[in-house]
């Protein structure tokens, strides 16, 4: 007796079992997964988001939105595409009333996110017979220029379209026909657990750029640099027809208070570049042309220093000094660049410019 009750237990333990099995496979679920293709971006810079979309069952029609933290974020280059579906629309910050009940029960700011609304509907029949598993939206978020942190990208909760929630947005019906105020057939059950990401906005490298509306265009030379890049071909002495000082010539990407500036503006001066924090991210050195010892005038103890360096090879140590006894641009330091230094003092004539000078001196190369 007891042998056949074990029996009869089991096999309703079975036809229970096989119930649950049936029953869990016949609801209809979604999945919903968004990606992006970088972990982080600068300023400027942008990465790729991907919507994808899951089925157990067929779907006739769709409707998701995504929303994007503006402040950190723009998008554009919106793309959405499926097989035995035409796009009824792609939505993107909508300012219509319509855009206010995107956000209805969401718990989300309109001052903060902005959102990409995607609807499908089915091509041909009112029921597609397969389901989905397939990339449905993509779109490009970009860095916006003072932004910094966390961006993040996701579906809610709050936006599935419910008896309770009717005007909810997102949904994915098996009848064809749907308004907003109604509710699809048989929506199914809206699993958005990896539908939340984020991409890391970073403050991007600061740099040195030209300034809008300096005399000449500096050069910037990596070529020659034994530790630091150069830059020369700006006018700053006094005793010469200037082109103005560096900091009317340069600037940075983050603006002049990023620009920092050590010394007197003629060779060997130091040129830093900062980020917000106040680090020096990369340094300049400066070279004025003609004023090898650094005391801010072309004179005869450059020209003597030119012409013993050539005799004696000595004399001159740093390559950045090197580079300003060329004042002929030849390539190399002579007696004939210290005549011509020597001829400056005296007649106040002789040099070509700054610039003139950068352009031919940029082709060679230095060693001491």
């Amino acid at each position: 007796m007891k042998f056949k009750n074990l029996i009869t237990f089991v096999l309703t333990l079975a036809l229970l079992l096989t119930n649950f099995v049936v029953a869990f496979a016949a609801t209809d679920q979604t999945k919903i997964e968004i990606t992006v293709n970088k972990a982080e971006i600068a300023a400027g810079e942008s990465a790729t988001v991907s919507v994808k979309v899951t089925t157990n069952y067929p779907v006739a029609t769709m409707s998701i939105p995504v929303f994007f933290d503006k402040t950190k974020v723009d998008v554009e280059n919106t793309s959405a595409s499926l097989t035995g579906y035409k796009v009824a629309s792609v939505t993107t910050n909508a300012t219509s009333a319509d855009a206010a009940k995107v956000f209805a029960n969401t718990g989300l700011s309109q001052s903060q996110y902005g959102f990409v609304l995607v609807n499908y509907i089915a091509e041909a029949n009112a029921q597609l017979s397969s389901t989905i598993s397939s990339v449905v939206l993509t779109f490009n978020i970009t860095a916006k220029e003072t932004a910094s942190g966390d961006a993040v990208i996701k579906a809610v909760t709050g936006s599935v379209k419910t008896e309770s929630n009717i005007e909810g947005m997102l949904y994915f019906g098996k009848a064809k026909s749907t308004t907003l105020n109604k509710m699809p057939t048989n929506v199914t059950s809206i699993d958005i657990t990896k539908a939340t990401t984020k991409v890391s906005v970073v403050e991007g490298k600061n740099e040195i750029v030209f300034k809008d509306g300096a005399e000449v265009e500096p050069i910037l030379d990596t070529t020659n640099s034994d530790e630091y890049p150069f830059v020369y071909g700006i006018d700053t002495l006094a005793n010469i027809t200037e082109d103005g000082s560096l900091a009317d010539n340069l600037t940075t990407k983050n603006g002049d208070a990023y620009l920092e500036i050590i010394g007197d503006e003629t060779t060997g001066a130091i040129i830093n570049v900062l980020d917000k924090k106040g680090n020096i991210v990369e340094t300049y050195i400066f070279i004025y042309f003609g004023d090898i010892d650094a005391d801010g005038m072309i004179s005869s103890t450059d020209g003597f220093m030119a012409e013993y360096y050539e005799a004696m090879g000595e004399g001159i140590d740093t390559v950045y000094a090197l580079m300003a006894g060329d004042v002929d641009g030849s390539g190399d330091i002579s007696s004939t660049d210290g005549f011509n230094m020597e001829y400056f003092e005296a007649m106040g004539e002789g040099l070509p410019t700054q610039q003139e000078i950068a352009i031919a001196v940029c082709q060679n190369s230095y060693e001491l």
